[in-house]
């Protein structure tokens, strides 16, 4: 190889190393913004749960009063302790 054709050759390395680079560069923000994605996504996440945590107990006490008022009702008049 003469020297010519090795500075072209070196040319194309730093050319195609660059490109690399910039690849990288573009891939490395790309994964940033979509650490801070999942991280928003999960954060919305866990404030669902929460509120369906929330929801679920609310429905639970509900369904418990409504059950101890139907028991109530069910409870024929004048039983033991009415008085």
């Amino acid at each position: 190889m003469d020297e010519e054709s090795i500075l072209q050759e070196f040319s194309r390395l730093e050319e195609r190393i660059e490109t690399l680079v910039a690849a990288v560069t573009v891939l490395k923000g790309e994964n940033a913004e979509l650490k801070d994605r999942v991280s928003a996504l999960l954060a919305d996440l866990d404030g669902k749960t929460a509120r369906e945590r929330r929801f679920l107990e609310e429905r639970e006490l509900v369904r418990s009063r409504i059950d101890s008022l139907l028991a109530k009702l069910s409870e024929p008049a004048g039983a033991p302790g009415d008085e």
